[in-house]
């Protein structure tokens, strides 16, 4: 599902960058939160050694939306606090 929406992101980019839209994919990894039941921030299987805040998210949901973010299309911004970096054999 992942590897469809950040292509999806390309191709609208692609087609819809001249109209000044812009498509990006926000990749987030384990958030923290009481719907989820990962209540518990602190993990060892996380480089940076804990869960996301939903906040953290939010911010960068909230900057690729931005002015500030007005040159970014087409991309996949991963937020996973390292886990992704550190490959499936840990």
């Amino acid at each position: 599902m992942k590897a469809g929406l950040i292509s999806l992101a390309k191709t609208v980019a692609a087609e819809y960058s001249r109209d000044r839209i812009r498509m990006n994919v926000v990749a987030a990894g384990a958030v923290a939160t009481t719907a989820s039941g990962n209540t518990e921030p602190e993990t060892d299987e996380i480089p940076l050694g804990r869960l996301a805040r939903a906040s953290e998210v939010a911010e960068c949901v909230a900057y690729l939306a931005s002015d500030a973010a007005s040159y970014i299309t087409g991309q996949a911004l991963t937020i996973d606090g390292g886990a992704s970096v550190r490959g499936p054999f840990g």
